[in-house]
């Protein structure tokens, strides 16, 4: 059973109209708080939370960078406001945002120019890319397979576009994770029955959880046979900018789970729990 569509078109188009003729004459950090008002999960704790996620993803793309390495094109797959494409910005010549939803891409235009970031955004499912085939260096996808249909053709679609030995990394939260459900923020919803989980949201927050699937380690593993090369899974660790933000018992959780990771079997078991899942994947032509 397919998940429902995560974007409602005609809406998002009627929100991306308002969006655009705003953006003419405020900031990026105006327009988002302007977007965030109008949403029905609307609050300023999820306002706060959102924009601290932000801060860590751009710690996290420094990261997956600095291991991915330089390349003429890059393209990143649901591209949300593009903190991904400005960390590409030293290292790509060409950077390519695909996102299915215009508000998003009216938003990464205006956090995009307000930093002097040259990127080229589509509007497109990550099933369906409108780009030949083998035109990409290295491509991302971070906090948005959860979001698809099909997560196998998405990645089957990445690996399409890519040029031999092209090099592609994703992430996506964890539905068994010890830690709170990180769209709507609620601990354990990943280990109620999916029409249990679904309802609640509803519920709670007036948000369709239908279209949001969080990963179990074996169906994230999975999803990645479609790959045309090699990939390695692995748990998503908390880096640096993100323990920043940690309690200090939650630090302790964390080295404590770091820790856990290492002991066989022990680690083996506990991956299936972390927060989050990662891939490091080769297109066929090199290897890993």
């Amino acid at each position: 059973m397919g998940t429902v569509p995560d974007v409602d078109f005609e809406d998002d188009l009627a929100s991306a109209a308002l969006l655009d003729e705003r953006a003419r004459n405020s900031s990026f950090d105006d327009l988002l708080r302007f977007h965030y008002a109008r949403r029905p999960e609307a609050s300023d704790a999820a306002h706060a939370a959102h924009l601290s996620h932000l801060e860590v993803e751009s710690a996290q793309a420094e990261r997956v960078f600095s291991t991915l390495g330089p390349g003429a094109a890059f393209l990143d797959l649901g591209c949300g406001l593009g903190r991904w494409l400005e960390a590409a910005a030293l290292r790509h010549g060409v950077r390519v945002g695909v996102d299915a939803s215009l508000v998003q891409l009216v938003l990464a235009r205006s956090y995009l120019s307000e930093r002097g970031v040259e990127a080229v955004l589509y509007a497109a499912e990550i099933e369906r890319l409108p780009f030949a085939s083998g035109v990409f260096d290295a491509a991302t996808a971070t906090d948005v397979l959860e979001h698809v249909a099909d997560p196998a053709v998405a990645i089957q679609e990445a690996a399409r576009v890519l040029a031999p030995g092209g090099r592609f990394y994703a992430a996506a939260p964890s539905r068994f994770s010890l830690t709170a459900e990180p769209h709507v923020g609620v601990w354990g919803l990943g280990f109620l029955p999916r029409a249990w989980a679904e309802r609640y949201v509803e519920r709670r927050f007036s948000v369709d959880y239908r279209s949001i699937r969080p990963f179990s380690w074996s169906r994230f593993k999975g999803a990645f046979q479609s790959f045309e090369g090699e990939a390695r899974i692995e748990p998503l660790q908390p880096g640096p900018a993100e323990l920043v933000g940690f309690s200090a018992a939650k630090r302790r959780a964390a080295g404590l789970y770091r820790t856990l990771l290492r002991i066989p079997v022990v680690g083996g078991l506990v991956k299936r729990t972390a927060p989050a899942f990662e891939a490091w994947a080769r297109k066929s032509g090199a290897t890993l």
